[in-house]
């Protein structure tokens, strides 16, 4: 006996035909018996594969975690991380240089500033302490960004805390920004 693949047209039929023998409740059942046994034969088992693998991957850098610290390599003691974290960030003492590089960073961009005004953060940690940086200035937006991206890119140490906008007129790109950072300070030791 040869088979022929069922049309489009005959599987719509056949679908019709179990609808009507088993109701739409019974149809709708069926495909979700259907779909099922479909997940638990296909989808499920590739899942597993990856889970699997997943799990290899995990056990294998954590052997590698252990062979490199006890090998001295690496050092995993939260206070060492700690302390190569705090050498990063310049000392109090060097506030007038990171000031003067934020204001060249502006000056860089094309940034002229109308009102600057520093002071000390309330909030001090026992490793960091802050000074806000609030400042007025009338830019371009294309500038503004390219501020930005030149701050996050060349001092790390400085936070945007907040950005306020405001602009004569719709159609131009001139704002009048108010703009304050945050400049952490590690604590001199």
């Amino acid at each position: 006996m040869k088979v022929f693949p069922l049309s489009q047209a005959e599987l719509l039929l056949c679908g019709r035909m179990m609808a009507e023998r088993l109701g739409w409740p019974g149809f709708v059942g069926l495909l979700l018996i259907i779909l099922a046994i479909t997940a638990e034969f296909v989808w499920l088992p590739q899942q597993q594969t990856h889970i699997e693998l997943s799990e290899d991957e995990s056990r294998l850098m954590r052997r590698e975690i252990v062979r490199l610290n006890a090998a001295g390599k690496r050092n995993l003691d939260p206070q060492a991380r700690l302390d190569a974290l705090l050498a990063h960030f310049p000392e109090q003492r060097q506030l007038p240089q990171e000031l003067a590089r934020l204001n060249e960073l502006l000056t860089t961009a094309g940034v002229q500033v109308n009102r600057a005004s520093y002071q000390p953060d309330t909030a001090k940690s026992s490793d960091f302490s802050s000074v806000i940086v609030s400042m007025q200035i009338k830019v371009s937006y294309p500038r503004l960004r390219l501020l930005f991206d030149s701050i996050r890119e060349n001092m790390p140490t400085v936070a945007i805390d907040d950005i306020q906008l405001t602009r004569d007129a719709i159609g131009t790109t001139e704002a009048e920004a108010r703009l304050r950072f945050k400049l952490y300070l590690r604590q001199a030791t």
